[in-house]
């Protein structure tokens, strides 16, 4: 599976090659389905994915085992999670 990255940021977690070899019936019944409109939808999917990991408890708890001295006064304050991150553990 490949990650699409644009100035050196991971910006999505699968690329078109990957929805369409894993239904490529979905292709053949949809013509409307071209790269272009699957990977904006990985773009923003990609994105949620991101901002549920960062609203998790799990995050915040994660975080602050890496740095004990952090102190978070709003959800604000915690740091957003870093795709490049989750691609180096690919």
């Amino acid at each position: 599976m490949a990650f699409i990255i644009e100035s050196g940021v991971t910006i999505s977690f699968a690329e078109y090659k990957d929805v369409f070899e894993q239904d490529r019936r979905l292709f053949d019944d949809s013509e409307g389905l071209t790269d272009e409109v699957v990977e904006t939808a990985l773009i923003r999917a990609t994105e949620r994915i991101l901002s549920r990991v960062r609203a998790s408890g799990w995050w915040s708890d994660y975080d602050t085992k890496r740095d004990s001295s952090t102190n978070y006064v709003t959800v604000a304050d915690i740091p957003a999670v870093d795709p490049d991150k989750i691609k180096s553990r690919q």
